[in-house]
């Protein structure tokens, strides 16, 4: 535990008492000892992420449910440090004459937040990237290496070929015809093997028309 990082914590739900391992306020930025009640637990939660934690929290507690629960958040520390969590554990029940009842919560908590934030800037990098891409004038295509199947196109690529995008996806550049000489298709393919890229590479296409640009 101490060398994978890991907060652990126990919940006794029928005394309401609990325990955290010192990893645990290291993640939370607090001295050891300084939360003792699950409100100050809580407001640790980013306000931003806190209701859907609490709502996390109390499907756990339902006695139809398997108790488990997960989470993704961000904690806020004292010093104002924005960090990123996982939050996994368990609810254990008990039979009682009324019925199942939660009686104690085992759980454990990691910090991720330098994982989350490589995730965060990916999704940026992503939507950047998703955004030159469906805005160039000029025709983008993604495709497999080996049998030249669409995976993605932009409008100018179908605006270029005359096909729609859904037109495009999934099948291949041969079999829609798209080379006047179909030998094309293997020089370009021989050429990326051999250099790693093709740049200003002329060659006649044929439209969904049928006209030969």
């Amino acid at each position: 535990v101490e060398a994978a990082q890991i907060g652990i914590y126990t919940s006794d739900l029928e005394t309401d008492t609990r325990q955290w391992s010192a990893e645990v306020y290291t993640i939370a930025g607090q001295p050891p000892g300084s939360m003792k009640t699950a409100e100050e637990a809580w407001s640790i939660v980013h306000p931003e992420d806190r209701a859907r934690v609490l709502e996390t929290h109390r499907r756990a507690l339902d006695p139809a449910g398997n108790g488990d629960f997960y989470s993704e958040h961000r904690i806020v520390r004292p010093n104002g440090d924005v960090r990123w969590i996982t939050w996994r554990g368990r609810t254990f029940f008990r039979e009682t004459a009324s019925g199942r009842i939660p009686t104690r919560r085992l759980g454990a908590c990691i910090d991720i937040t330098e994982r989350k934030l490589a995730e965060i800037e990916l999704q940026r990098s992503e939507s950047k990237f998703s955004k030159m891409f469906n805005a160039s004038p000029h025709g983008f295509a993604i495709t497999t290496f080996d049998e030249g199947r669409y995976l993605e196109a932009n409008p100018a690529e179908s605006a270029l070929t005359g096909y729609t995008r859904e037109e495009l996806i999934g099948r291949r550049a041969l079999e829609l015809e798209f080379y006047d000489d179909p030998e094309e298709s293997q020089k370009i393919r021989r050429l990326l093997t051999k250099d790693g890229t093709v740049n200003n590479y002329k060659f006649r296409f044929r439209r969904k028309s049928g006209e030969i640009l």
